[in-house]
């Protein structure tokens, strides 16, 4: 199997994926994670269900012991991005570079699959310009440099593409193209979609391939990859009475647990299909939106029905008989539908490459129309847009000639440059500049610095070499033993150290699960909401902390809070008795200089 024509072909795509990997890992760690990333990092880090928030409780929390069931999946998603990350974690350590590594990685592997899928249904220069499409753009730069689930997603995706027009040629490749489309749904149910767009597809084209024992291996392989997901869902719902919490929003199933569960089920389709065309405006640049919409036009626009007769080239309409053995390939453009004359592939009608693109761009639409298309959730259309792009440019280059080709030159050049330019300003600068949705995308991530990372540091070289000297507890036994079997392997070669973690009780969440409740949980480090402890302090006694060094972390102006405007008046009275009794703070900086937190250290 060749990748490349020529050297020069594969020297473009050196450049193509190296100024890729330049956008997807340039500062990755640097940005504080804000979103959902804290989420599924903080899971990842022991593969255990905790989320810490009582509005979502997790099975930690409903069974005593813990069925054994519980761990073939989570309760709101399946298990393949935290097994990802627990697996990077435990190669590389615990850090915000490596939250967001492997889905880097996966990025920059779609822009791969990207080029192999256009080569094979379109054209070598189509590839290379679907794949330079993937490469700038904001949408595919800005899910790659996040710990969200799509990046991973969307590449196992690409790759049951790829796997499928392989099996296409050659039925052999069946059984692969199953396995990872049973991955794909591992990392996300949203990939479901794809086993309709290859059935659909075979409908139209291929009916006899149903008929192959190959193709039943492959649905029996996605079968039994994703078999854990099925068995989890079984015995959960025998145990509960729901399904997870993705299935249960589905078919609004209520579940008292799941207070936040309203959140997920929409209230209008019709609501969530104008909020695509929003979505999409302010997640891609308008070039960007222009040349996708021409291309998904042209999809539209370029092929007509034809007879079951013999097409113009004396090729047969596929049946059983001319199916290949393991040994024998096709080509999967042969089709009942045929182009005007316009030569994609070596001869080929290009046809049905049209019609699978489209399929894909349906499947995702009522998709996004069936959930909420929440701007991550966009990414989506990257299976699509960059592939569509690319074909009709590069249709438009073969039908260009002498200075015509050499205006065109300038005009990708220059649509190049506004593209990188316009990831950028979206993407790798702190603050961007210009007008939005015209300099910058609306989708971006949060790249202003909350300080986050740098009260991560300060705390990890005050806490360096130390180790709690008593594990906290609970009181709900699955969790106090995970914390148990966490912090023994923690405080291996570590000095035990009285140390307790106080924070203010309005810090936003993904603050306090990263900073507190990841320490809490896999260092066995003891930490208290401001609430708490001035309430244990109250109703036990100071004589409680005695000798312990207590670090109470607050926030100012420039923190990022639960909710603006609320404060806790425990964590006002804490400070304003620390600060009277002559205790001052240790400021906490971001990049720029502003103060985002404050840390008093003192003791009872």
């Amino acid at each position: 199997m060749r990748w490349f024509s020529s050297t020069k072909i594969r020297n473009i795509l050196l450049v193509i994926l190296a100024v890729a990997a330049v956008l997807r890992f340039w500062n990755l760690g640097g940005p504080d994670m804000v979103t959902d990333e804290v989420y599924y990092a903080l899971r990842g880090i022991g593969y255990l269900d905790y989320i810490g928030s009582d509005l979502q409780s997790t099975p930690l929390y409903w069974f005593n012991p813990l069925p054994a069931w519980t761990m073939l999946s989570m309760h709101d998603h399946p298990p393949l991005v935290f097994l990802v990350a627990n697996f990077f974690f435990k190669l590389f350590g615990v850090s915000v570079l490596v939250a967001r590594l492997p889905f880097a990685l996966a990025g920059l592997g779609s822009v791969f699959l990207v080029y192999l899928i256009g080569r094979k249904m379109f054209s070598e220069r189509a590839g290379l310009l679907a794949a330079a499409v993937m490469t700038v753009s904001s949408q595919a730069v800005f899910a790659s440099r996040t710990a969200l689930m799509e990046p991973l997603a969307i590449v196992l995706i690409l790759l049951t593409w790829y796997l499928f027009l392989l099996a296409l040629e050659n039925p052999k490749w069946f059984p692969w193209w199953g396995a990872i489309l049973g991955l794909s749904w591992l990392a996300k149910y949203t990939a479901f979609p794809v086993l309709a767009v290859c059935v659909v597809y075979l409908a139209l084209f291929k009916r006899d391939v149903f008929k192959l024992r190959k193709f039943h291996v492959g649905l029996f392989a996605a079968l039994a990859v994703f078999f854990p997901v099925i068995i989890y869902n079984v015995l959960l719902y025998r145990t509960t009475g729901h399904f997870d919490l993705q299935f249960a929003a589905l078919l609004k199933q209520n579940v008292p647990e799941w207070q936040l569960l309203a959140e997920k089920i929409p209230t209008s389709y019709w609501d969530n299909f104008t909020g695509i065309f929003r979505g999409l405006v302010d997640a891609y640049s308008p070039l960007a939106l222009m040349m996708a919409v021409i291309g998904i036009a042209y999809l539209l626009l370029s092929f007509r029905p034809r007879s079951h007769r013999q097409d113009g080239a004396g090729r047969n309409p596929v049946t059983l008989s001319s199916l290949p053995s393991t040994k024998e390939k096709t080509d999967f453009l042969d089709s009942r539908w045929s182009l005007p004359r316009t030569e994609m592939r070596g001869g080929n009608d290009g046809s049905a490459s049209h019609i699978l693109l489209l399929l894909f761009f349906v499947a995702y639409t009522l998709l996004l129309v069936l959930i909420k298309p929440l701007p991550r959730f966009l990414s989506y259309y990257l299976l699509v847009f960059p592939l569509a792009t690319g074909a009709v440019l590069a249709i438009l280059w073969e039908a260009k000639r002498g200075l015509e080709r050499h205006a065109m030159l300038g005009f990708l050049a220059l649509a190049a440059v506004y593209e990188l330019g316009f990831s950028i300003n979206t993407n790798l600068v702190p603050f961007s500049y210009g007008t939005p949705n015209l300099a910058w995308s609306l989708v971006r991530p949060y790249t202003s610095d909350f300080g986050i990372n740098a009260l991560d540091r300060w705390l990890e070289k005050e806490l360096a070499g130390k180790t709690s000297a008593g594990i906290p507890q609970t009181g709900t036994v699955p969790l106090d033993a995970a914390i148990q079997r966490h912090a023994e392997r923690y405080s291996r070669g570590k000095k035990p150290a009285k140390v307790l973690l106080v924070y203010d009780t309005h810090l936003h969440e993904t603050i306090t699960l990263w900073v507190f409740d990841r320490r809490f949980i896999y260092q066995g480090w003891p930490a208290y909401y401001a609430d708490e402890f001035s309430d244990t302090v109250e109703k036990e006694g100071a004589a409680k902390f005695k000798g312990y060094t207590i670090y109470y972390v607050t926030g100012t102006e420039y923190s990022l809070w639960r909710q603006r405007g609320t404060v806790s008046a425990a964590a006002v009275k804490l400070e304003k008795k620390l600060a009277g009794q002559g205790f001052s703070p240790t400021p906490i900086t971001n990049s720029v200089g502003l103060p985002v937190f404050k840390v008093y250290r003192f003791g009872l």
